[in-house]
């Protein structure tokens, strides 16, 4: 049976698949800090909430979001492309927490720059890169 697996798993990499890692023990090689859309602004002032992301060496957050925790689901093969699962509290309009669970893929171009990846065509789609570190008022 290992034998065989191990058949398989050859055969899918010489086909040019892209095998995913158990992510037991990986984080995501990305430095702490404010990240922002690529071609946004020249400054992280600059720039929009909705152009913003925040990660601080665990969770991937949102400018609205509050008590992220961030997990990883799977690693590429080379290290560069995660698929995170994150779960945070953003509220409604009524001012009620509304728990979500959202799936992101990420790219990596670098420790300080990533691309998303859209999970249904796996195009890449927006980049942000760091643009300085992590305000307290988005730690979560």
């Amino acid at each position: 049976m290992h034998f065989r697996s191990i058949i398989l798993l050859t055969l899918g990499l010489a086909a040019g698949a892209t095998a995913l890692a158990a992510p037991s023990h990986h984080r995501v090689p990305l430095q702490a800090g404010t990240y922002i859309l690529d071609g946004a602004g020249k400054r992280c002032a600059d720039v929009p909430n909705a152009g913003t992301l925040y990660f601080d060496g665990k969770n991937l957050i949102g400018p609205h979001d509050h008590d992220v925790q961030t997990s990883i689901k799977s690693v590429s093969t080379d290290g560069q492309t995660y698929t995170l699962r994150s779960i945070s509290t953003s509220y409604d309009m009524n001012d009620k927490p509304v728990r979500e669970s959202r799936l992101q893929i990420l790219q990596l171009r670098g420790k300080a720059s990533f691309r998303m990846i859209d999970r249904k065509t796996g195009k890449p789609e927006s980049g942000f890169h760091r643009c300085g570190p992590m305000p307290k008022k988005a730690r979560s």
